[in-house]
């Protein structure tokens, strides 16, 4: 979940009183498209039928977030892996 999409559709106060997750409303385009901000924002997973391992045990899926284009990472290796399973 974006820091603007917390503070529009989770934050109970739009993100006017800081929480636990957001001290305050994204003041610029480049914050509102972040899902993380040190100190400003911890990022928010949200919670859905699909991803309810109590649930769904050996069929649950998951939320990741990636480096930005052109970054090296191993996410899709780690992916494969360990077998996460993710909702296209």
């Amino acid at each position: 979940t974006t820091w603007k999409d917390y503070c529009e559709e989770v934050s109970t106060s739009n993100c006017s009183v800081p929480d636990d997750t957001a001290q305050r409303y994204p003041s610029t385009s480049q914050e509102e498209a972040k899902m993380f901000a040190n100190g400003l924002y911890t990022g928010y997973f949200r919670y859905t039928d699909a991803n309810n391992c109590t649930k769904w045990p050996t069929n649950c899926t998951g939320h990741v977030a990636n480096y930005p284009c052109g970054w090296t990472s191993g996410m899709e290796s780690n992916i494969f892996h360990f077998k996460m399973a993710l909702d296209p």
